[in-house]
Formats: structure tokens, C-alpha cells, sequence
């Protein structure tokens, strides 16, 4: 316990700042359920080959991603995230296994279909919010 401690008191700063990000990371996905999901794959065999990936140089470059890892997460708003996972899946079961080729008109007469109209709408909404990012960096 001592030597627990003597490790905390010598975290500066920004390891104390990254610790606060990872617990609340930890707590989301908790209570989200990934973590029971995460416990019931990880088999002595995963455990063992994920051991030996970290010892061959995997490590430091888990690491040097951690930061930025947990900025992402921490950024997430994990009820959206949950929200939208299955929206992806209907949209994936969806999709027909050869897909027809549609020219320009038949794009325009597509457009009057409902579906895609909606369907344009959450594309637009995503290119916006993309775009935006992209112009503040």
C-alpha cells in the first residue's frame, strides 16, 4: 500500500489528468456492458498471445496511442454512440449483395423514394459535421 502511495505521489499533472480520463472511460463502458463482454473473451490463449505481442515491441506502441485513445473516448458521447449502432446494422443488413447501377436519371428518380430522402438527410447532416471538423484543423 505504501509503495502505491509513494507511485501517486510522483504522477505529475498530466498522468493524473489521463488516470481521471481513463476512469471515467472505465465507468462508461461498465455501465454500458463491455466490460462483462470484454472479461468473457478474453481467454487464457487471448490473454497469452496479447502477452506476447506486448513483449515484442507492441507495448511501446500501445502506449504512445494510449493518450490519444483516451482523448477520443473521453470526447464520445457514448449514449449517441449506442444510439446510432443500430441504426449502422439495419443499414448494413440492408444492403443487397449486388447492388444496381444507377445512371443520373435514375438518381433523380431515386430521389423521390422516401427512404432515401431521409437517408440523404443523415448523410448531409454527417458531411457537415466532417467538414467542419476538417475546416478547424
Amino acid at each position: 500500500m505504501s509503495e502505491l502511495l509513494s507511485t501517486l505521489g510522483e504522477l505529475d499533472q498530466d498522468s493524473i489528468e489521463g488516470l481521471g480520463k481513463l476512469i471515467d472511460m472505465l465507468r462508461t463502458l461498465n455501465r454500458m456492458g463491455v466490460l462483462d463482454t470484454l472479461q468473457s473473451i478474453l481467454t487464457p490463449e487471448i490473454i497469452g498471445s496479447l502477452s506476447r505481442y506486448l513483449v515484442s515491441g507492441g507495448l511501446l506502441r500501445l502506449i504512445d496511442g494510449l493518450e490519444t485513445l483516451a482523448d477520443a473516448l473521453g470526447q464520445l458521447e457514448f449514449e449517441r454512440v449506442e444510439g446510432a449502432i443500430p441504426l449502422v446494422k439495419g443499414a448494413l443488413e440492408g444492403i443487397p449483395e449486388q447492388a444496381e447501377r444507377v445512371g443520373l436519371l435514375g438518381l433523380l428518380g431515386k430521389l423521390r423514394d422516401k427512404d432515401i430522402q431521409r437517408g440523404l438527410g443523415v448523410v448531409m447532416e454527417i458531411l457537415k459535421a466532417i467538414g467542419k471538423i476538417y475546416g478547424e484543423s
